[in-house]
């Protein structure tokens, strides 16, 4: 397992995202007209932080079966944004200012940024 003192919590993040991915995908792949997976398609969102090259180590040292042992992955990162409930302005937010930047109210919601979804898998005919 991976483990350092300065980026320890932030390898073990990805890691539990990546062990998910395999526990989500090994009942899919049991499917017989299923071959080898070649490319997992993310879309992850900014709120969870993840680190695209830190999340595709901790893949390939996932414990995965044999049709899963090849797939890569392709990373998407969706930006975060919000939408105002006062003046409905929706914007992309940088430094977590959930403020609106047209009525400067700050009752926001967050409208993308959220998601952690496998969009599409792209495996070979068996």
């Amino acid at each position: 397992m991976y483990y350092s003192s300065a980026g320890g919590s932030r390898i073990m993040h990805e890691i539990k995202f990546a062990e998910n991915i395999v526990k989500t995908l090994e009942p899919v792949v049991k499917d017989p007209g299923i071959g080898n997976v070649k490319k997992i398609c993310l879309e992850v969102g900014k709120m969870h932080y993840i680190v695209p090259e830190i999340l595709e180590t901790g893949f390939k040292g996932t414990p995965r079966s044999r049709k899963l042992r090849r797939a890569e992955l392709e990373i998407k990162v969706l930006p975060l944004k919000v939408r105002c409930r006062n003046c409905s302005t929706e914007r992309e937010v940088e430094e977590m200012d959930f403020t609106c930047g047209s009525c400067g109210k700050s009752d926001t919601e967050i409208t993308s940024g959220k998601e952690f979804t496998i969009s599409k898998i792209e495996y070979s005919d068996r």
